[in-house]
């Protein structure tokens, strides 16, 4: 059957990113290691942000708790979300793939500061829609994510296509019902997806 709608996430697929560039900064203005502040900041606190669950002041807040220090609030956010690039290679495969009447739409565990980043970099043009965790109040690999994804097209799930560069990802796309792909490379993804006819 042939695929109608692409759902891809953002992170790690239409944009690479550097965490690192995270850690290491905030490390750099607290007194915690790299290793630290990902404990501190990546093992809940990241996570409800994603979800919305918190805002961005709420989550500024904690964040300092958690680090245990003062930080400026625009060296905090520099540290946060300048940390994206770009895959201008996947972005040309979903602008062929729009071009060929498929639908795309966007499928992210993302909050509010990083998305201004991912949006910054000019990727967004070729989505009809985006699913972002941070606005439908879920995340993956949550059942619920994928439920309010399906919300978003009127595309039959046995002709949507899920995309993620996480395999807990679309392992759990694959218990929903969907067909799932997990990205490797650009050229793997543009040769998978003209199998499903995706792209011409």
């Amino acid at each position: 059957m042939a695929i109608r709608t692409l759902f891809v996430d953002l992170g790690g697929v239409v944009v690479k990113y550097k965490n690192d560039i995270t850690l290491q900064g905030l490390a750099a203005l607290s007194d915690k290691s790299a290793a630290e502040v990902e404990q501190l900041i990546f093992a809940k606190l990241d996570k409800e942000f994603d979800e919305g669950l918190l805002n961005e002041r709420e989550f500024f807040a904690k964040a300092l708790l958690e680090l245990g220090t003062v930080i400026l609030e625009d060296e905090f956010w520099g540290c946060w979300k300048n940390i994206f690039q770009a895959d201008e290679g996947v972005v040309q495969i979903l602008h062929e793939a729009r071009g060929n009447g498929v639908e795309v739409i966007a499928a992210s565990n993302i909050d509010p500061k990083r998305f201004e980043s991912i949006r910054d970099t000019g990727c967004l043009a070729p989505f009809h829609k985006l699913g972002l965790s941070f606005q439908m109040k879920t995340r993956k690999p949550f059942k619920t994510f994928f439920e309010r994804l399906m919300r978003m097209t009127e595309t039959p799930l046995a002709e949507c296509l899920f995309v993620d560069d996480l395999m807990k990802n679309t392992d759990s796309a694959i218990d929903f019902g969907l067909t799932s792909l997990l990205f490797i490379t650009p050229d793997a993804l543009r040769r998978v997806l003209r199998g499903y006819g995706v792209l011409p």
